[in-house]
């Protein structure tokens, strides 16, 4: 399976504006998060989705070009040129403004990816998200996202793959998957219980 790290960048953040390019110690914040993702070990390449002024690409230490790509403002839109300049079965996404993400973060986001369309790691605090995306299942996604669906990628599945019941709708789908299993309860993995949900 081919997973690709994708860093979801733009220099049009609203309460600080040009951020990932701000300064922290010798580098800058996207620059810290492109030397963290790079010691990812379950990633093929590592892809900046940009938005901004034409910037001078960074280049890794050892001299190799870096993958970019320029796209909309919008990242659900950014997101489907990246895949289609760089095709792969899965991606990690990761934002720009998380300088302390840890590789292995993206890792268990990519290893997720096994067993699930969609999977969260949220690592040790607030900042050091990965979500791991199967690429067919956020293509056919992506037309019908909405509002905060476009930027914050996950919610169209958060919206839609839940096996907790908080809310009727909840229930009711919680039913729908019961109504559909074949077999004793206990013998579904979750991952076996969201493909029963979209069939």
């Amino acid at each position: 399976m081919k997973i690709n790290c994708i860093i979801q960048a733009r220099m049009g953040s609203t309460r600080l504006p040009g951020k990932v390019l701000e300064k922290i110690g010798d580098s800058t914040l996207l620059g810290m998060v492109l030397s963290r993702c790079d010691l990812a070990r379950n990633i093929d390449k590592v892809i900046v989705a940009w938005n901004g002024p034409k910037y001078d690409k960074a280049q890794k230490k050892d001299g190799s070009e870096r993958y970019w790509v320029d796209g909309p403002e919008e990242p659900a839109a950014r997101f489907v040129k990246v895949l289609a300049e760089y095709p792969c079965d899965g991606f990690v996404r990761v934002c720009a403004d998380s300088p302390f993400i840890d590789a292995e973060s993206v890792d268990k986001a990519a290893n997720g990816l096994q067993d699930f369309v969609y999977f969260q790691y949220n690592g040790h605090a607030h900042g050091n998200q990965a979500e791991g995306f199967d690429t067919e299942a956020f293509l056919r996604a992506e037309p019908s996202m909405q509002g905060d669906e476009r930027e914050h990628l996950g919610l169209w599945f958060h919206h839609r793959d839940r096996l907790t019941v908080d809310t009727p709708a909840d229930l009711e789908r919680a039913r729908l998957i019961v109504s559909r299993m074949t077999k004793p309860h206990t013998e579904y993995t979750a991952a076996e219980c969201l493909d029963l949900l979209r069939k």
